[in-house]
C-alpha cells in the first residue's frame, strides 16, 4: 500500500516521480524528478501479534539537472503536507491503512556533473 500512497502524494503535488528508477514513457525524462524506494524494518512491531502491521522508512531521492532549487521547493511541499500538526498524514482505502510522516532530508554529493541530488525520508506504518 505505501507504494501507491507515495505515488499519490508525489502525483497531487505534481512532483515527477517514479518508484525504483525514472523511465522515459514517452514524455523525456524531467529536468528534476524523484525515485522512491522503500526500506522495511527488519524487526516486526512490538505488539507481537497479527495486525500489528508493518513499517520502516520510504526514501526518495531527488535529481535535478536546475540546481538546488527545484529539490528545496519539492521538499517544501513535501514536509508541508507530512508534517503538518499532527506530524503525519493517514490513508485509508480497500487496501488497508497506511500512515507517513517526514523524517528527514539532506543534500547528497553526485559525481554526475550539473546534477544536483536531494534524499528526503519519510517513516511510514501500514495495515491490510
Amino acid at each position: 500500500m505505501i507504494k501507491s500512497v507515495i505515488n499519490d502524494l508525489m502525483e497531487s503535488l505534481d512532483l515527477p516521480y517514479q518508484y525504483w528508477e525514472y523511465e522515459d514513457l514517452g514524455e523525456g525524462i524531467p529536468s528534476s524528478y524523484f525515485v522512491g524506494e522503500r526500506m522495511p524494518d527488519s524487526v516486526g512491531d512490538e505488539s507481537g501479534g497479527e495486525g500489528g502491521g508493518e513499517g520502516g522508512m520510504f526514501v526518495l531521492s531527488g535529481w535535478s539537472r536546475g540546481g538546488l532549487v527545484p529539490l528545496v521547493s519539492a521538499e517544501s511541499a513535501i514536509k508541508a503536507v507530512l508534517d503538518a500538526p499532527g506530524g503525519d498524514v493517514r490513508f485509508a482505502g480497500e487496501g488497508g491503512a497506511c500512515v507517513v510522516w517526514y523524517l528527514q532530508s539532506q543534500d547528497i554529493p553526485s559525481d554526475v556533473e550539473g546534477m544536483c541530488r536531494m534524499e528526503v525520508t519519510l517513516g511510514y506504518r501500514e495495515w491490510s
